[in-house]
Formats: C-alpha cells, structure tokens, sequence
C-alpha cells in the first residue's frame, strides 16, 4: 500500500510539474503525451504480484483522471458531463479512446497472467504432479484465481472454457487478449449510449 500511495503523489506531482512548464512553452499536447507515458507502467509491477480489492483500484483510476484532469484543465462538471464516455480516458487510441493506462480494467489480468506465466515452473520446483494439483494444495492461491477470474468476467471477459482450461494453455498473450476483451466491451456501452441519445 505504500508503494501505490507513493505512485499516486509521484502523479501528482507529475501533473503539477507539467502544468508549470506549460507557462514557458510545453504544449498542451506535449504534456499530455507525457503524462500518459509517465503514468502507462508506473503500477505494472504492483498488478502483476498483488490482487488489490476492486475499491482500491477503482480509487487510483480517479486519481489518475483528477490529475489528466487537472492537467488539461478539465473541470470536474465537465468531466461528469461525459457520462460512460469518460471510459474514453481509458481507451486506446485505436479505438477513439485517450489511452490512459486502467489499474481497474488491466489489474486482474495482468495478475493472472503474470501467475500463468510462472506457474508451470512454480509446479516444478514445487515438485507437484500438476497446476491444478498445486492449485488444490495451495487452496489461497486459487482462491485469487477465482476472484481475478471472476472480476474480469465482470469486465467482459469469456472465460467460458474455465480457468482450468486456461492453466493448461498457459499465459503468453493472456493480459492482452483479456484487455482488448474488455475494451470492446466498453465501446459497446459507450456507442449504444450515444444510440439512445
């Protein structure tokens, strides 16, 4: 926890940084950009090792939008005005989004892909016949599997052959499949709101 409150007065403090060195002459633009390469892997390290409640998370998203905000001048009336389209924040560019990196939408997947990754070598020093075997004799870990497994189901994620299916394929590009899952299940909400309008 300490790490990630010092994660979040680092941005702040980014933020403020920029915003100061506007007044000299670094773009609205260029600041932007950098806010948002600064902030992109600053958590990485704690998603991949840690599984942060979903409040917790959800709180550093915020302050991650208070200070893009803060930086871009947006008020936080305007920023409410956005409804579902300030997921957009949290987008890729490709897909009509600003970028910002999500710990809420990237968090879990990055945990269990990280622990997928590991695994089969974890099993093997661990000298347990399988990864479901290590998974019974080890009940915690996999009860962070499920809660990882459930909360990116919430988030739009099939995992409809089950998580043991996905232990024994193993993890390479797991994080990334699970993000563009989720991604495209936001620019539904986002488009079918705008229908609706």
């Amino acid at each position: 926890v300490a790490n990630v409150q010092k994660t979040i007065q680092k941005r702040i403090e980014l933020s403020t940084r920029l915003r100061t060195l506007r007044g000299p002459g670094l773009s609205l633009q260029k600041s932007a950009c950098l806010f948002r390469t600064a902030t992109a892997g600053d958590t990485v390290y704690l998603q991949q090792s840690h599984l942060l409640s979903q409040d917790f998370v959800g709180g550093l998203d915020s302050e991650l939008v208070k200070a893009h905000n803060s930086l871009l001048g947006i008020s936080d009336v305007e920023h409410a005005g956005l409804g579902i389209s300030a997921k957009r924040w949290f987008l890729p560019w490709k897909l009509g989004g600003y970028g910002l990196h999500s710990f809420a939408l990237s968090a879990c997947g990055n945990f269990l892909a990280a622990w997928l990754r590991d695994l089969p070598t974890i099993t093997e020093q661990l000298h347990s016949s399988s990864t479901i075997a290590l998974l019974q004799d080890v009940p915690p870990l996999g009860t962070m599997f499920h809660e990882a497994e459930n909360r990116l189901t919430q988030h739009g994620v099939d995992f409809s052959e089950g998580l043991a299916a996905i232990l024994q394929a193993g993890a390479k590009n797991q994080a990334r499949k699970w993000k563009d899952e989720i991604y495209s299940r936001i620019t539904t909400q986002i488009d079918s709101e705008s229908d609706s309008d």
